[in-house]
């Protein structure tokens, strides 16, 4: 739910590096409350939205220290 909502903000729209940190930043923290949801299916949806978020985030990090 809200996870998806800031995630899809990102990916509609043009956004500066800090906003885009800051709301993978959210949506980990989001993600990181889901514990098992009693379907797999679901369960396999939030690891891989899990996985993306950890990705991007790596990503600005891989980003910033080249940019120095």
């Amino acid at each position: 739910g809200e996870a998806e909502a800031v995630a899809t903000d990102l990916a509609d729209g043009e956004v500066d590096r800090d906003v885009v940190a800051d709301r993978i930043g959210h949506v980990r923290r989001l993600l990181a409350e889901v514990d098992d949801t009693d379907d797999a299916t679901a369960d396999d949806h939030v690891a891989e939205a899990r996985e993306i978020a950890d990705a991007v985030d790596s990503g600005l990090a891989d980003d910033s220290s080249s940019d120095e």
